[in-house]
């Protein structure tokens, strides 16, 4: 794993998985694993907001921070192009 971050409850951790291109989730609970975002591009680390609906990935090789909107389960591009580049400061 790369990154990991834990929801305010101490109930689920995320983890970034970059060798497969998913962010999992282990529920402390249940010590159950599962899939919690696909379709990303090597995910490096993971955070989320401060109630936990909000998950933000990183992604330095493809320069692109995405977020996962658990109410919802939209996954949308938040910072990045997805090329490498410099546009300014700002």
């Amino acid at each position: 794993p790369y990154g990991v971050a834990v929801d305010t409850e101490n109930n689920l951790v995320y983890i970034a998985d970059k060798s497969n291109n998913v962010v999992r989730v282990v529920n402390r609970l249940t010590n159950i694993i599962t899939t919690a975002i696909i379709g990303l591009n090597s995910p490096e680390r993971v955070e989320l907001d401060s109630a936990s609906n909000l998950i933000y990935v990183l992604s330095s090789f493809y320069n692109q921070i995405r977020v996962f909107n658990r109410t919802s389960g939209t996954l949308s591009t938040f910072a990045g192009t997805g090329v490498y580049s410099f546009s300014g400061d700002g």
